[in-house]
């Protein structure tokens, strides 16, 4: 038994000082930016006096009585476009700093004078993140093909995934809602709470998407738990089925549905009345943000999912021998063979199969090559800003010198078949998926990046979490290599943004610095 014992101790001691040396690096990161980037960089310059104004207001005599009224009262920057959600939940941490130094008389405090105090606080909601996971809060998902509540190797590694992927790491060491936002979805997917969802939105508008897929995850769940003699059989193919059922389903207790859920509605309907209120789905900088039919951010998340993927993109291509010989080929039964013995069946090519796999591929690359030229669009800000790396990647890629370039137009149409395997690639990741679950996951991606004018990768934050929690490997004993590749590719990433960021910056003055 003390031998045993021992081997369960190892690996939780290994895990347990992998995530604490994470959480001393990244203090250690901070720590650089504080030092070799204090100033406000990029969107900072529009949060941080944002929050300054905030604590001013709170600090003024006008409001000295009740100082949360200047959650509402403070003048609002109109170049910010999202909600208040950050500077209202930064607020208890800088009331906290306040109270620690009761010797400040100054208005300010430590916490508006100090840029890396406010980015403190994303570092905080890190390690806090750190240890949620470490409690195991996320692990039914997030160590999704473990298949274990031990502390092994394939546990660490899904949550190193979750916490070095380069975006979401990268911005943790801004005062941007980027973090904030995604912690707020992680939290509404895991709780099912319409609290954090209303708490998502008021990080991020746009993320009411995900508030209304996770809406129907919820009655999904319901329906699955459901008897199934109590669901109409339909001659049709599987997935139609499902969908045609659920649909049923949600017509005949619509009543019931609404009563249940009615706080998820609830945030949806708030969320129309601002909409309608406000004109626009952005808050702030309208003219620079106006929903367009972007079409092909869809095909540049699917490329860039796989990209974010090494691990499981070579799982993939080790499989596909396979897959082939499962797929293309039909067995044969031998006359001579006993019962069980399948060493005299013959395989036949089934070219009936590869004739209709042709075809479907074709098809799909035409149709995807017809929107991403029809629909291609390039902001302004993509070809005026050096400082992010899609500047680059749309100038080498699609050769893009001006909004209105053809070329641009016929390279994006020319990679349609990256985009088709993209798509088919992860969506074969997500075989263990309800064919519901997947079609409103889909959906829910189109409807979150298709309006989107500006190509940014963060927008890409919340879909690809949603993919490093459903996603599994062809071959489960795979799946602690392809997460290992994965992680050593963020490593890697990490390494490179963070040190072009802090160590390399350029401009006449040296005032600009790389990033996402």
């Amino acid at each position: 038994m003390r031998h045993h014992h021992h081997h369960n101790v190892e690996p939780q001691f290994t895990f347990t000082g992998s995530i604490l040396l994470l959480c001393l690096i990244t203090l250690f990161v901070h720590y650089l930016f504080s030092t070799h980037a204090p100033h406000p960089y990029m969107d900072e310059t529009f949060h941080v006096p944002q929050m300054r104004r905030y604590l001013a207001c709170a600090a003024g005599t006008a409001h000295e009585n009740n100082p949360a009224a200047c959650l509402v009262d403070t003048e609002w920057d109109p170049k910010i476009t999202t909600p208040p959600g950050l500077y209202w939940l930064t607020w208890p941490y800088c009331a906290f700093i306040r109270a620690a130094h009761p010797s400040t008389t100054t208005t300010t405090t430590t916490c508006t004078e100090s840029v890396p105090v406010l980015r403190f606080f994303n570092v905080l909601l890190f390690m806090v993140y750190v240890l949620l996971l470490r409690g195991g809060l996320f692990s039914s998902t997030a160590a999704s093909g473990a298949r274990t509540s031990s502390f092994g190797a394939s546990r660490l590694l899904a949550h190193l995934q979750m916490l070095l992927f380069p975006l979401v790491y990268f911005s943790v060491f801004l005062y941007y809602t980027d973090f904030i936002s995604l912690l707020a979805f992680l939290c509404m997917l895991h709780f099912e709470s319409p609290l954090f969802a209303l708490l998502c939105v008021m990080c991020r508008q746009s993320n009411i998407v995900w508030v209304f897929f996770m809406g129907v995850v919820v009655v999904l769940k319901s329906f699955l738990a459901s008897p199934p003699k109590h669901r109409r059989l339909l001659a049709t193919s599987p997935p139609v089925n499902s969908l045609i059922q659920f649909t049923l389903y949600c017509l005949t207790n619509l009543p019931l549905i609404i009563r249940v859920y009615f706080k998820w509605i609830l945030i949806g309907i708030l969320f129309v009345i601002f909409v309608l209120l406000n004109g626009s789905i952005v808050l702030g900088d309208k003219s620079n943000h106006k929903a367009t039919l972007h079409v092909p951010q869809f095909f540049y998340f699917c490329a860039f999912a796989c990209a974010m993927l090494p691990g499981h993109l070579i799982c993939v291509l080790m499989h596909l021998p396979t897959q082939f010989r499962a797929r293309y080929f039909t067995a044969e039964k031998s006359p001579h063979r006993t019962h069980q013995d399948h060493r005299h069946d013959t395989k036949t090519l089934n070219l009936t199969q590869i004739l209709f796999d042709t075809v479907f591929f074709s098809l799909a690359c035409c149709v995807v090559a017809l929107l991403s030229y029809k629909f291609a669009f390039v902001h302004p800000f993509i070809l005026s800003d050096n400082r992010h790396y899609i500047f680059y990647l749309w100038r080498r890629i699609f050769k893009v010198h001006n909004v209105h370039s053809e070329e641009y137009r016929v390279r994006n149409a020319l990679l349609a078949p990256v985009y088709v395997v993209s798509a088919l690639m992860l969506n074969s990741l997500l075989r263990y998926k309800h064919a519901i679950w997947k079609t409103i996951y889909w959906l829910c991606v189109a409807l979150s990046l298709v309006p989107t004018p500006l190509v940014e990768f963060r927008y890409f934050i919340i879909p690809f979490y949603l993919l490093l929690e459903s996603i599994e490997v062809p071959v489960r004993k795979w799946e602690p290599f392809a997460r290992a590749i994965n992680v050593l590719w963020y490593i890697a990433i990490n390494f490179f943004t963070l040190h072009m960021f802090l160590f390399r910056p350029f401009g006449a003055q040296l005032e600009s610095r790389f990033m996402w």
